[in-house]
């Protein structure tokens, strides 16, 4: 009978001192290596942080995890309230999201600035490589994600590098809107998680990656990428929650902890001025 007492009595203490849990779906890189930055903050505070890790932002999340739910987008999970937050995107790409929805998503804080890079074949690029001159491209075949934001940020990109020239337009822009291509690119709408392979195996000329992919396999912002973005507050990464839980005091904190001082050394140590803290 004291043996069971005791037993109830520990679960009882357990279930009062335990740390609540924040759940956080997150693509690794730079994202998931910011969040694990965070983890001893929280706990200080009673929160324990679960990462839920994706594979890819745009298709089903490869999760690290038993028991995460696997056949959905970082943000199906969190709409659907089976997780808390997500931090992959940035605005525009969860404008695209909400539109239509009754209750929709909302950042929380904006954390970093990850660029675009123009990355080339170093076999039939090598010149471009080298000079890091526009005129010296001929003729490539260039790939750029095919999610509509990210596609219509890649062609702006392009643009304001010289490669193309878009009409000007209010609207998301697409190739339709290309008004002269001077050095007669063939651009191709690629799933962005396979641009870098592509790259690899010469079946591209040049590629528009962001960050994430970029890190992801092996690239250097800093040294790999001929041409860089340049930083636009527009395309920060977010934090983002169901409205309903904004004023929750562990999404609180977990905002608060997310834009520390401690986060944006770490930022800028960690990634070397590749990418840009936003706070």
């Amino acid at each position: 009978m004291m043996k069971k007492l005791l037993v109830i009595m520990s679960i009882l203490a357990f279930g009062v001192y335990a740390n609540e849990t924040i759940t956080i779906a997150a693509t690794k890189y730079p994202h998931a290596q910011i969040l694990e930055e965070i983890k001893p903050d929280l706990a200080k505070q009673g929160y324990d942080l679960k990462i839920i890790e994706y594979s890819n932002y745009k298709d089903p999340g490869i999760v690290t995890e038993r028991g995460a739910p696997k056949a959905q987008s970082p943000n199906d999970v969190v709409y659907k309230g089976k997780i808390d937050a997500n931090f992959f995107q940035h605005q525009p790409y969860l404008d695209a999201f909400n539109k239509g929805k009754k209750k929709p998503l909302v950042p929380i804080a904006k954390v970093l600035f990850a660029p675009l890079g123009i990355y080339a074949n170093k076999d039939t690029q090598r010149k471009f490589i080298d000079s890091k001159n526009i005129n010296d491209l001929s003729n490539p075949v260039i790939g750029i994600p095919s999610d509509p934001t990210n596609n219509a940020r890649a062609l702006k990109f392009l643009d304001a590098a010289g490669v193309i020239v878009l009409k000007m337009s209010k609207k998301p822009a697409t190739v339709k809107d290309i008004i002269s291509n001077p050095h007669e690119a063939k651009i191709v709408a690629i799933d962005p998680s396979v641009l870098p392979k592509l790259l690899k195996e010469d079946k591209i000329d040049l590629a528009v990656i962001n960050a994430g992919f970029a890190l992801k396999n092996g690239l250097s912002l800093e040294h790999d990428a001929v041409i860089l973005e340049k930083q636009n507050d527009v395309y920060s990464n977010i934090v983002a929650v169901r409205p309903d839980e904004v004023d929750e005091p562990k999404i609180k904190a977990l905002a608060k902890a997310i834009n520390s001082p401690q986060v944006r050394d770490y930022i800028e140590k960690e990634y070397q001025g590749a990418l840009i803290p936003s706070f």
